[in-house]
């Protein structure tokens, strides 16, 4: 069984080491699809505070299974669907965003049981949302596409268990204010949202509710985490013993 992990890049220097990390053991080729252009449906006259070299260089040092590609992409759907140019002798398509580090020990286990899934769009149960430090959490149903089963023609999305550490939201704070110049739900997000909501934030019972930035319904605060229990790429992070990042 050959497995293809891609991951779509325009920003991502803080976690991108562990990102790769976490799946490089487990996959065949890793294909980074990088855009100098946001390609979620914002633009912005902020400059990112990341450059392509910049980005390249971690990608390059962190695995030996790095395939580069500078593309051009218009919108989210458009980035992802060119990872399907690289999957044609491959089973198994894996894909993360630069935030997201997949638990290493259940990974392959993963992989097994997306193959033997029959659906072409498998989503994960099991994100694990982090809040402005590794110590809380946010908690929410999405289940995400991240596999393609490419041997089964079934479009009906079917979800599996696994892990997932989502650190969009334990990230430092020059790139989470471009991060929401370029959302693209930027338009759905509530005004002044980095000041009132996610800066306000500092610890459990400080009265900030909702921290959803589009959602009044979910994320009502966030909840401890035992960060013990995080693989080593992560407990070896710089932002580990951080109390707000």
């Amino acid at each position: 069984m050959k497995v293809l992990a891609y991951i779509p890049i325009h920003y991502g220097i803080e976690y991108l080491e562990a990102c790769i990390k976490s799946i490089d053991y487990h996959v065949d080729k890793i294909v980074c699809l990088y855009t100098e252009q946001p390609s979620y449906g914002h633009g912005s006259k902020m400059q990112c505070p990341e450059t392509e070299n910049q980005l390249k260089e971690i990608a390059f040092d962190a695995s030996t299974k790095i395939h580069w590609q500078k593309i051009s992409a218009h919108n989210e759907g458009n980035h992802r669907q060119r990872a399907f140019d690289y999957s044609n002798d491959h089973d198994i398509l894996l894909t993360l965003d630069t935030d997201e580090i997949w638990e290493p020990s259940v990974l392959d286990e993963t992989i097994k049981t997306a193959s033997e899934t029959d659906s072409r769009f498998i989503g994960i149960d099991g994100f694990v949302g982090f809040w402005r430090d590794f110590d809380h959490i946010v908690i929410d149903w999405f289940h995400p596409v991240r596999i393609h089963n490419l041997r089964s023609n079934n479009l009906q999305q079917k979800d599996i268990k696994s892990t997932i550490y989502h650190m969009g939201y334990a990230q430092s704070m020059p790139i989470m204010k471009y991060k929401f110049e370029v959302h693209g739900h930027k338009s759905e997000i509530f005004p002044n949202y980095l000041t009132n909501k996610f800066y306000k934030w500092t610890h459990i019972g400080c009265g900030v509710e909702w921290l959803h930035p589009a959602s009044k319904d979910i994320w009502q605060d966030a909840e401890p985490y035992d960060k013990t229990q995080l693989p080593d790429i992560l407990k070896n992070h710089e932002n580990y013993n951080k109390v707000l990042i």
